[in-house]
């Protein structure tokens, strides 16, 4: 079985490009579900509170949560706060990956925005890299997340440059926003549908 790392920036329209993967047969490891899943665990929960205090939990119907905005508000503003979180996050992170990729029973996607930055391509057989112009992923981040430009470009210079992005991918993808372009580069790297089991 083969698995692909997908990857690109904030807003580049990765989530696009993973739901045409999962309705050609697919299967799916959405890096921010897993996130989410890995914080609604109590003992990260209780992690993310010592370290960035208790406020930024939440009650759910299952208990604890994170307040995901409030912790990004905190972290994204400082490189030590961001470490600090990827210090707790990062390996929690990859062991459930790794569970969930050893449980696919098709060729999977690893869905990730921090496949490098996180080391998750040693878990890959191929990486394909998203890109997007900047003022399109600024128009994105700013309507989805309700954030500021100034914001919006914190999260966008926290992460990987395109360029050190490109130097480790083996395909690439540019989203303009246009679908049918989307799609016309998804079936020059997978070959149709029908085919994909090939891959």
């Amino acid at each position: 079985m083969k698995i692909y790392g997908l990857t690109g920036g904030i807003g580049c329209g990765k989530s696009t490009i993973s739901r045409i993967l999962q309705n050609y047969g697919f299967q799916i490891i959405d890096a921010d579900s897993l996130t989410r899943d890995v914080q609604r665990t109590p003992e990260i929960c209780r992690a993310l509170a010592d370290a960035f205090g208790r406020d930024i939990l939440t009650m759910s119907p299952t208990g604890p949560a994170v307040n995901r905005k409030l912790l990004g508000n905190r972290v994204f503003a400082s490189d030590s706060e961001r470490a600090k979180l990827d210090q707790i996050m990062r390996p929690a992170l990859k062991r459930e990956a790794q569970i969930r990729l050893k449980a696919c029973t098709a060729p999977a996607i690893l869905d990730a925005a921090l496949l490098f930055e996180a080391g998750w391509d040693d878990l890959t057989d191929e990486n394909i890299v998203v890109l997007c112009p900047e003022e399109i992923r600024l128009t994105r981040i700013m309507s989805r997340d309700s954030l500021t430009k100034s914001a919006a470009l914190a999260r966008i210079r926290a992460q990987l440059s395109d360029a050190e992005r490109i130097a480790h991918a083996d395909k690439l993808i540019y989203n303009t926003g246009d679908i049918s372009s989307i799609y016309r580069q998804i079936i020059y790297i997978f070959g149709h549908p029908a085919s994909h089991a090939a891959y």
